[in-house]
């Protein structure tokens, strides 16, 4: 993949197809992303992987957007209604990435 190539736009979601296979599909278009297949049905640890990957890239951007803007922030004077604000949009984007 190179650096010019673009992913399938999110948010993507997990849909089940059936007891032993689950779907990771963008909400955007009709793609199928990865098919998560399993010899158990409905395996809590395959759909757990399952939605851990679709957390990972819905908060993507967000986590990257905070990080950023936390650099920015603490490797530049700037005053404490900045930093908190970008202490808030960290917190908000930890959230993000961390329910399930």
């Amino acid at each position: 993949m190179s650096a010019q190539s673009k992913h399938t736009p999110g948010p993507w979601s997990v849909e089940t197809v059936s007891p032993f296979q689950d779907e990771i599909v963008s909400d955007e278009t009709v793609f199928t992303i990865a098919k998560m297949a399993w010899c158990r049905p409905n395996s809590k640890l395959s759909k757990a992987n399952a939605a851990f990957i679709v957390r990972a890239v819905n908060s993507h951007a967000d986590l990257l957007a905070a990080l950023q803007n936390m650099l920015d922030v603490y490797l530049t004077p700037r005053d404490r209604t900045v930093r908190m604000a970008a202490d808030k949009q960290a917190r908000a984007a930890i959230v993000r990435a961390t329910q399930p």
